[in-house]
């Protein structure tokens, strides 16, 4: 639902990396250290505005949204399902997320496809967990389990994928044609995971309709709608 500060570090480090190693690659690392510090600093401007949300305060009273949250253990023991306010509130923080997924998507896809890649997955599985919780297939506790662990393995993830973009800027300086193959493949898994959230809650007549977000690659940019 939200990026947590590991993200910055795992990528920022992992791309910066390269810089000192590969003369011929400066000009593109200086490129991207400049783009990301922006993409970074937009990502976390827009979760300081979530926080400040009340459905996000009512929400984080009983869901682990951050990794080093302090009352991890009582939030892994919760044995019930979301009552129908708490479902709701999971839509309403999800609609207003939409915004700070939007401007990821934008911001860090002109740095590298890789990273839209990784965005649009992440998002897909946090809108399935939803889905679960909004269809009554999974408890509280077990969503924040799987939340944990999630947090966990996105850390290595992204440290992957700073080492991927690297690589790959000693070598060819650029995007390989199947980098943006599956940044197209993880956003159109995204979307059909938005669309059933939005059936889901058409069909049980909640007054909380989903956001739902379309994005496109034009040229070395990503544009995006939300309706």
């Amino acid at each position: 639902m939200r990026l947590s500060s590991w993200f910055r570090l795992g990528i920022f480090a992992a791309v910066l990396a390269v810089m000192g190693c590969a003369p011929h690659a400066q000009k593109q690392v200086r490129h991207i250290e400049t783009q990301l510090k922006h993409a970074i600093s937009q990502n976390e401007h827009c979760q300081a505005w979530l926080k400040q949300s009340d459905v996000y305060e009512r929400l984080e009273k009983i869901f682990i949204l951050n990794e080093d949250d302090s009352d991890k253990a009582r939030k892994l023991l919760v044995e019930r399902n979301a009552v129908e306010s708490e479902k709701q509130d999971l839509v309403r923080l999800n609609n207003l997320a939409a915004v700070c997924r939007k401007n990821n998507l934008q911001n860090f896809g002109r740095v590298h496809p890789d990273f839209v890649a990784l965005l649009a997955q992440w998002y897909a599985q946090d809108d399935e967990l939803m889905l679960e919780l909004l269809k009554d297939e999974i408890s509280i506790g077990e969503a924040n389990e799987i939340g944990a662990n999630r947090m966990a393995e996105r850390r290595t993830q992204s440290k992957d994928a700073g080492a991927r973009i690297s690589q790959q800027l000693e070598t060819s300086h650029q995007a390989e044609p199947a980098d943006l193959q599956r940044a197209a493949a993880a956003m159109r898994q995204w979307n059909y995971q938005q669309t059933l959230i939005w059936e889901t809650q058409q069909m049980s007549n909640s007054t909380s309709i989903p956001t739902v977000t379309n994005c496109d690659y034009l040229g070395n940019s990503i544009r995006c709608t939300s309706f």
